[in-house]
């Protein structure tokens, strides 16, 4: 039997969020997740309540971390709130809308891997995810888990490539507290077909079955196609719930690597104008998962874009980039302190930022003509590019809200 459970009712949510901190930030979280409507996700196991997959689990002092970070931002210290480390380039799939096909394929080493694990818990990093490539790939993937310290916790992202019963068992005692597998479709030969694995949809629903079996938050990731109809996206919501997973985590595309300078205008508004209305039909009902759209959570009337900010990647050759799906870099992990590099990108970044960084900058390099062979660009050449776009002036509705006590 599952130990999760959707919570719907908006007073509970406000009393559980606004009870797990005393610090103003977590006072502000609780107004603000009331006034957003955002649903919370308990698991009578480990006592815990998860907001979605981007955040702490309540109480936590991982959550505890996170307000403090925010207090700390608040009072005008530059600190990171969240980072991915790219453990490995590496990946068993080809799928079609891989924004880093054009990256190396090297495995980062694990000093540096825990270098930055520490640094970037120095700098306030309470949510780190674990990403790649395919981080399962590593016959090292359990010692890397390993570094994260009390305080912190991780998100593995994979296909669910040799997730079995002892590795769950494993993840449970450790301090990743949540696992999203990419899973695109219902059907079986469209998965195998995007992905270009015969074995993608079979490993990832062996995946989702045996994380349900061991009670561990579940999040599937699906990235919206240019042929999906609503009727299929529903298909989809029904498919995946009925899996027992806790969230479904919807991207839409990315103009970088295999899909460089393609047009997601019209898929975007498409995409999204569907998906939200089958996100307000589903959202109360307790027997769905909670549903996080990725250009919802991260636009102007939300937390906004964090890139470059309060939230750092460490890619896979070491280099530092603004978000890992944002081919620029900023120095590297072998020369290079975070909180340095961090303090170097603050003339770029000056808040967060109100759009996707990744799609602005996207069309930025397409228009300037670079070269896109090998990335990240090196950091000069980096510069030169973000000194096109710095992300300033009025930060998204979060943001706004607390720094200036509008709520």
């Amino acid at each position: 039997m599952s130990n999760f459970e959707k919570i719907i009712n908006e007073d509970e949510i406000y009393r559980v969020v606004s009870e797990a901190s005393n610090t103003e930030a977590g006072q502000y979280f609780a107004k603000f997740l009331m006034k957003k409507g955002f649903k919370l996700t308990y698991d009578s196991g480990k006592k815990q309540y998860f907001i979605n997959s981007f955040l702490p689990t309540i109480p936590s002092k991982a959550w505890d971390k996170a307000m403090n970070t925010l207090d700390s931002i608040k009072n005008g210290d530059r600190k990171l709130f969240q980072s991915d480390v790219v453990v490995t380039g590496r990946c068993h799939c080809n799928c079609w809308h891989c924004y880093r096909n054009k990256s190396s394929r090297y495995d980062l080493n694990l000093e540096s891997i825990k270098s930055f694990i520490e640094q970037a818990y120095e700098l306030g990093v309470a949510n780190i995810g674990i990403t790649g490539g395919e981080p399962m790939l590593r016959n090292d993937i359990k010692d890397i888990i390993n570094f994260i310290p009390e305080g912190m916790q991780a998100q593995l992202y994979t296909t669910g490539h040799k997730i079995d019963d002892e590795f769950c068992k494993f993840l449970s005692n450790s301090n990743v507290s949540r696992v999203i597998i990419s899973l695109d479709h219902y059907k079986e030969e469209v998965v195998v077909k995007t992905r270009d694995n015969k074995n993608a949809f079979r490993e990832s629903l062996d995946a989702i079955k045996v994380l349900q079996a061991n009670n561990i938050y579940t999040v599937v990731t699906i990235c919206i196609i240019d042929s999906f109809t609503s009727d299929e996206i529903e298909e989809y919501f029904k498919f995946v719930s009925e899996l027992g997973i806790q969230e479904i985590r919807i991207v839409l595309p990315i103009p970088q690597g295999k899909i460089e300078g393609m047009d997601c205008k019209m898929n975007y508004k498409v995409a999204k104008r569907m998906i939200m209305d089958i996100k307000e039909k589903y959202i109360n009902n307790p027997d769905y998962p909670n549903v996080v759209l990725f250009s919802e959570f991260e636009s102007a009337k939300c937390m906004g874009c964090s890139a470059g900010i309060y939230y750092l990647t460490l890619n896979n050759d070491g280099a530092y980039t603004p978000c890992v799906a944002v081919p620029l870099s900023f120095g590297d992990i072998n020369q290079d302190k975070v909180k340095d590099v961090l303090e170097d990108m603050s003339q770029f970044f000056k808040c967060a930022g109100r759009t996707c960084y990744g799609r602005k900058i996207g069309r930025i390099i397409q228009d300037m003509g670079i070269d896109t062979g090998k990335i990240p660009l090196g950091t000069e050449l980096s510069k030169t590019v973000a000194e096109k776009y710095i992300v300033e002036g009025l930060p998204p509705e979060f943001y706004d809200g607390f720094f200036n006590d509008l709520f």
